[in-house]
């Protein structure tokens, strides 16, 4: 009996097929399962034993990777990527790599993806990558909406629905179908963020400032007030300003005067000064709510804008001849601008 043959048939039967092949700088290679990927370690399971190994004894690793599938698009992206394995994600961020380089881990704010979507992966293995704190639209046999994950219990997904009753559901694990993040109506997600700071006073209420939120609340209030008093007082001189003009047939027609009515002119002259008085407010509300104001930048001064110049020394490739590239020392100049707006 070929005794090699035997030894190989017995490695295809243990290693699992989704095994991973992990090489070392000490020339070790090693089949079995990366559990794990942090900024300092790799977390390795083989035979049902766990080891940790620092990064930077670590070549690579073949074959595959541990972890879930799945489709993304970012701000800075702006294309679809479904080249990414998951790593964890969660209210916050998210941590993820590329297939090609699954140890170089990735992470993201969440606030940054613009689309996200997770297919083909069960409800027991999808709660080792998503973490409580997780919001998406969920899509399970008995439910389908935005949901906020709250926590595992026993094979469970316990949701909260995103409306008005904020409903508490458990979904058991093999219900799970998918769960995506998708794409957000900028304009309408704006004015639900920030409809509330166009009231005037809004933020010096905040601020404890109740005398200046009651004043500019105040000066809106009275402004509309007037606006609407005007406006109805006009209607009315327009009204009682009538004119009887007689027809060559007998009949006499009746006409509103407004050009040269007096009540007319002084109701209009003052319901454009509350007008005017509404846009300023408004107009001062914009800035006070928005505006962030100055900032202490990195080199100490206080400015919106801080500018660094910058001189580094490194080598830049150089042509030559015959095909041939060389490198050459150079400074290269770069310029930093920080702003907030």
């Amino acid at each position: 009996m070929n005794w090699g043959i035997v030894f190989s048939i017995f490695l295809f039967i243990s290693v699992p097929s989704f095994a991973d092949k992990l090489k070392l700088k000490s020339g070790e290679v090693r089949n079995g399962r990366v559990l794990t990927v942090t900024t300092t370690q790799l977390e390795w399971q083989e035979e049902g034993k766990v080891n940790k190994y620092p990064l930077e004894e670590v070549i690579g690793v073949e074959v595959g990777y541990d972890g879930v599938g799945f489709c993304m698009v970012t701000k800075a992206w702006g294309k679809e990527r479904c080249d990414l394995f998951l790593h964890k994600l969660n209210g916050e961020r998210i941590s993820f790599s590329y297939q090609d380089t699954p140890l170089q881990l990735e992470f993201l704010p969440v606030p940054m993806i613009e689309v996200l979507t997770i297919k083909n992966v069960s409800g027991t293995e999808i709660i080792r990558f998503l973490e409580p704190g997780t919001f998406g639209f969920w899509k399970t046999k008995n439910f389908s909406g935005f949901a906020n994950l709250k926590s595992f219990q026993e094979n469970q997904l316990e949701l909260v629905s995103d409306d008005k009753n904020k409903n508490t559901m458990l979904i058991a694990l093999e219900d799970f179908e998918t769960f995506s993040i998708p794409k957000k109506n900028k304009i309408k997600e704006f004015l639900t963020t920030n409809s509330v700071k166009l009231v005037p006073g809004y933020k010096s209420l905040n601020e404890k400032k109740y005398g200046k939120a009651t004043f500019l609340f105040g000066a809106a209030a009275v402004s509309v007030l007037g606006m609407i008093y005007e406006y109805n007082q006009s209607v009315q001189s327009i009204n009682s300003s009538q004119e009887f003009i007689p027809g060559p047939d007998g009949r006499v027609y009746v006409v509103s005067n407004v050009l040269s009515t007096d009540r007319y002119d002084f109701h209009n002259q003052r319901f454009q000064m509350y007008s005017g008085l509404l846009i300023g407010v408004l107009a001062y509300t914009l800035i006070d709510n928005f505006y962030i104001g100055q900032m202490e930048s990195k080199d100490g001064n206080t400015g919106s804008v801080w500018l660094k110049a910058d001189a580094k020394a490194g080598a830049v490739p150089q042509n030559q001849s015959y095909g041939g590239v060389s490198a050459k020392e150079q400074i290269q100049y770069t310029i930093e601008i920080e702003s907030r707006f």
